[in-house]
């Protein structure tokens, strides 16, 4: 064949090619994004809006359904589910898979901007947010603080913790869940307010006007311009007491005269413990195409050193997705090499020659790194599916270059044959033959690209993978295997003093070699047997064959399926709902007693870390969505 000519005639070529493959899928394999499953992007798009103080009923009436009606204009919606909740309101627009998202994104906004001054004063501006999934949060670290002020707790989780952490590499955000948030609160005395004749409008009106950065004009200096700014902040309770309101008879009316103001904190929306105490939990997130792995590891050894933490304060991770990623690829990663271990143990059995088995042998670790290669230039990932299409094509992988390396070895026994014609002849005799079990392998794989939906993301790089495997076994047993036998292998003469080197090896090899003959004689000798026997009683068998066939289509009818199956993680969450109307205060309560269930279940010593969640999930990407619902989170110590 042309293929295999052309590498005769230029091995020096071949090897600078398998030595770029090898430094490329280097390369490549420093380069693929680690990750539990393929890039996935779901086709959604939300639309959230909050309308303090009102109820359910309210909401879907006045915001829920004008904005669903504002998302039937936008082109190519296939889905619209709405919720509406006390004081909240959430629209989930669906696309077709493959929908332009930043395009539907656009229309969202200006069809929401035609209706905004149809709803009601109080309204949120509706934020629109593309689901992505890699804005899940990848860890979560604990603060805590014991007998520090929640309220400061809160502050330095914001102003310190938070940022440092989102200048890590391939951090994209990080959200603090828990605490208690600063607020200074104006209780105001409604009947010395309307002996002044004032009304809250007034009030809030004029705190606004004292906590404001006033510009006041420049300073010239030579060449340069200062710009000047007059602090006037509220910075303490006795600034805001001092708030002058009105004049009366030349006399002014203070906050101090109608309000009682304290240093308080605002109403909490969502309550965080962490193994029963009020904590503090910062999610990190990860930017899109970011490695997990790589994010995870410089998370851990930025936390130690993190700067402006007081004494006493402590952090740890609590959990982090790189532990499953890890435990993944390393269980695929033993299963691969326990199957090319394996694969190499049979080619030893049948073709019980040193030269044999590392001719064979070099086409997997090539065409392994031509799938990485291809894999990274075609913007996959390494997840459990690619890895497990790695795993799959093992075993296939050497079957062509036995095929050719078998008859190699034939046609090098025939007498008076150089080994350039006995590659030639051999590979000319059988390409045909290979070529056509590889493509009609690959051609296997091929309905996978009609398939829709999340499925269709999860499995074309499955699918992708193998057959870049597959191709390049193909090319290897063409270019590479023969190539290696020109150098490595001799013509047998009729008087055997040309051998291949190591077929007259003594010691083990010649004991395998004679006990792989002994083998094969048997086995030739058993199938033959059983062919005469299936050819003698024709009718039984094909009869046999039937019957089982629609056994097996009956009996496929009682096996469970499912999309994922069941895995170990070591965590398990309990979501706790509460009636509508349910205070955050009181469904805390009611996930602290289903906590104390779960230890009455689980020994504390099984336990690494247990998450009470109540309330509006912090950063928009957790599973509450109200204050009548809590999640409880309990991580397990991972088996061994």
């Amino acid at each position: 064949m042309f293929l295999t000519r052309a590498a005769v005639r230029n091995p020096i070529l071949v090897l600078m090619v398998c030595i770029a493959t090898v430094v490329l899928s280097q390369i490549a394999l420093t380069r693929l994004p680690v990750d539990l499953f393929p890039n996935i992007t779901v086709p959604a798009i939300t639309v959230s809006t909050s309308y303090s103080g009102a109820s359910p009923e309210d909401v879907e009436r006045t915001v829920t359904y004008p904005i669903e009606q504002a998302m039937t204009r936008v082109a190519g919606v296939q889905q619209l589910n709405s919720t509406s909740r006390r004081g909240s309101s959430m629209v989930q627009v669906w696309f077709d898979w493959g929908a332009d998202l930043n395009v539907a994104e656009v229309e969202i906004i200006q069809n929401i901007q035609r209706i905004a001054r149809s709803l009601p004063d109080g309204v949120s501006q509706p934020a629109v947010l593309k689901f992505d999934i890699s804005n899940i949060p990848v860890a979560q670290v604990v603060v805590a603080a014991p007998g520090m002020d929640a309220r400061v707790l809160y502050q330095l989780a914001t102003d310190t913790i938070e940022p440092q952490l989102e200048r890590l590499p391939g951090v994209s955000q990080a959200f603090v869940s828990g605490g208690l948030v600063r607020q200074f609160n104006v209780n105001v005395d409604p009947h010395r307010m309307a002996a002044t004749g004032l009304s809250l409008q007034d009030v809030d009106a004029a705190v606004r006007r004292y906590n404001a950065l006033i510009p006041s004009g420049s300073l010239r200096n030579a060449d340069i311009d200062f710009q000047l700014m007059v602090p006037t902040t509220l910075q303490d309770v006795a600034a805001i007491r001092r708030v002058v309101l009105t004049s009366r008879n030349g006399v002014p009316v203070y906050i101090a005269d109608i309000a009682a103001v304290e240093d308080g904190a605002a109403d909490q929306t969502q309550i965080v413990k962490v193994d029963g105490e009020p904590g503090i939990t910062v999610s990190v997130a990860r930017q899109p195409g970011a490695n997990i792995v790589e994010v995870v590891d410089a998370l851990r050894a930025a936390v130690p050193r993190l700067t402006g933490l007081p004494e006493g304060v402590t952090l740890r991770i609590a959990f982090d997705q790189s532990r499953y990623i890890r435990a993944a690829i390393q269980s695929l990663t033993h299963e691969a090499f326990t199957g090319a271990l394996l694969t190499f143990m049979v080619i030893l059995v049948f073709l019980p020659n040193l030269w044999n088995l590392f001719i064979v042998g070099i086409g997997l670790p090539l065409s392994v790194a031509t799938a990485l290669i291809l894999l990274y230039f075609t913007g996959q990932t390494l997840n459990v599916f690619t890895l497990g299409g790695l795993t799959l094509a093992l075993g296939r992988l050497v079957d062509d270059a036995i095929v050719v390396r078998e008859n190699i070895t034939r046609h090098l026994a025939r007498p008076g044959i150089s080994v350039l014609q006995a590659v030639l002849d051999a590979t000319q005799e059988v390409g045909t033959a290979v070529f056509a079990s590889t493509a009609t392998t690959i051609a296997v794989f091929f309905p996978v690209v009609f398939l829709t939906g999340v499925a269709r993301r999860l499995f074309v790089p499955m699918a992708l993978t193998i057959v870049f495997a597959m191709a390049a076994s193909y090319l290897v047993s063409m270019t590479i295997d023969p190539v290696l036998s020109m150098r490595f292998l001799r013509a047998r003469r009729p008087d055997g003093a040309d051998e291949e080197p190591g077929t007259r090896a003594g010691g083990a090899m010649a004991r395998v070699e004679r006990s792989s003959s002994r083998l094969l004689d048997r086995l030739d000798a058993g199938y033959q047997r059983l062919l005469e026997l299936a050819l003698q009683r024709r009718r039984w068998v094909l009869g046999t064959i039937t019957v089982l066939f629609v056994l097996s289509m009956g009996a496929a009818r009682f096996i469970g399926s499912e999309f994922f199956p069941a895995t170990d993680e070591s965590q398990f969450s309990i979501t706790v709902q509460e009636p509508q109307g349910t205070s955050v205060q009181i469904t805390s309560a009611a996930a602290e007693e289903v906590a104390r269930v779960v230890l009455q279940v689980i020994p504390r010593s099984a336990i690494t870390t247990m998450t009470t969640n109540a309330g509006t999930s912090g950063g928009g990407f957790g599973g509450n969505q109200g204050p009548n619902f809590a999640q409880v989170n309990v991580r397990l110590i991972a088996p061994t």
